[in-house]
């Protein structure tokens, strides 16, 4: 029962990090588009 808990927090683990991965990595996506919007906005002002 120990042995399956612990499993199964160290899945729960792995999972966080690729989801944190998964996040940095959209996050990185999103940022020139975030730049290149408010450059854009900025020059339309």
């Amino acid at each position: 029962m120990a042995t399956h808990h612990h499993h199964h927090l160290s899945s729960d683990l792995a999972t966080a990090l690729m989801s944190f991965s998964a996040w940095r990595r959209v996050v990185w996506a999103l940022v020139p588009i975030a730049a290149i919007w408010l450059a854009v906005l900025w020059a339309l002002a």
